[in-house]
């Protein structure tokens, strides 16, 4: 996959940078097009976010095994540090995959 840059408030780690700015293009592309030509970028911006939930449910594994160590062995400056870093990034793909699932239209059975 190609990496391209976005601006973003937080580093992400390169797989999670990768699937979130791809997923941004795909949304900001989907702004341009006409509706006649959205089900294709429709599609992709699902799997994509499929793929960045995947990487949101492995960090909130992360996070919450770095919480037990704080509680259990006291905090550290690495760890704390660790620890906020992760939830920041935890909660610009979580904000990402907000825009991402409003984007796509809505099914009916």
């Amino acid at each position: 996959m190609a990496t391209m840059m976005t601006d973003r408030p937080v580093t992400l780690r390169r797989e999670q940078a990768e699937t979130y700015d791809v997923l941004v293009y795909e949304l900001d592309r989907l702004e341009r097009l006409p509706e006649s030509q959205c089900n294709a970028v429709y599609k992709r911006i699902d799997l994509l976010g499929v793929d960045l939930d995947k990487q949101c449910v492995k960090l909130e594994d992360a996070l919450s095994r770095e919480e037990t160590r704080l509680r259990d062995g006291g905090s550290t400056p690495d760890l704390d540090d660790r620890w906020i870093k992760n939830l920041r990034r935890l909660e610009l793909m979580r904000s990402l995959l907000d825009r991402a699932y409003a984007a796509l239209p809505r099914v009916t059975a």
